[in-house]
């Protein structure tokens, strides 16, 4: 792994991150944990331990509605949500998804990986080296993440009707808003004016330490407004 950074540093001028772990949980928390340039290794009970004072939406499959259901019920750490008796996880939220969360908590994922899929989004974001507050700022890196992916996507020959971005603050609350347009679009003055609008509307209470942008529910070759009908679409 560590010659393939290598190898994609000197081909592209990029930098990525890495996490190993024995199952694709464990992998993608520690892959986010020290971006942009980290190289984590954790087996399961290490990342129990790493991350048992951490919130429980820094894992995958806890969404924003889910944690402040859990934070009404006085678990905010994944440590606590670990040790929830399952029984008061089944009574709130049934008998799937209650075991579910505390299988999560735990780090217990699968290990099976799945090598070809079809790709029905793509997004670009970036964790920054030190936490911005500024708005100002805020908007400018979203700006240009979203001018990033549009050139890709077009490319590539691919829009998409839904617009979304993704916030994680300084206490690694994490966050996702959407919407859905009209009709498909990769361009980026379109994508960057709704990106600018969801960020807008959830005004970040602490300092942002990662931010993204995605366009999912492609429709391959579908036609495209002109620009002028794009920006007049409602936000």
């Amino acid at each position: 792994m560590r010659r393939l950074v290598t190898q994609i540093r000197e081909r592209t001028g990029l930098d990525c991150s890495v996490g190993i772990g024995p199952n694709r949980l464990v992998a993608k928390v520690a892959s986010d944990a020290e971006k942009p340039r980290g190289f984590v290794v954790l087996t399961r009970e290490q990342a129990c331990e790493r991350f048992a004072s951490h919130p429980p939406g820094l894992v995958p499959g806890i969404g924003p509605k889910t944690a402040a259901r859990l934070e009404r019920m006085g678990i905010v750490t994944l440590g606590a949500l670990a040790q929830t008796p399952l029984e008061l996880l089944v009574a709130e939220f049934g008998a799937n998804h209650g075991p579910d969360l505390r299988r999560r908590a735990n780090f217990e994922g699968s290990a099976a990986l799945t090598p070809v899929r079809i790709a029905v989004s793509e997004s670009r974001e970036t964790t920054f080296d030190v936490d911005i507050a500024d708005t100002g700022e805020l908007e400018a890196r979203l700006s240009t993440l979203a001018e990033e992916l549009c050139e890709r996507l077009s490319k590539q020959e691919r829009r998409g009707r839904t617009i979304a971005i993704k916030v994680r603050l300084s206490d690694f609350t994490t966050i996702t808003r959407a919407r859905t347009l009209p009709a498909a679009t990769n361009a980026a003055p379109v994508v960057g004016a709704v990106a600018l609008e969801l960020l807008r509307e959830y005004a970040p209470a602490r300092p942002v330490r990662l931010l993204g942008v995605r366009v999912a529910a492609f429709e391959h070759g579908a036609p495209e407004p002109s620009t002028d009908d794009q920006l007049a679409l409602p936000l």
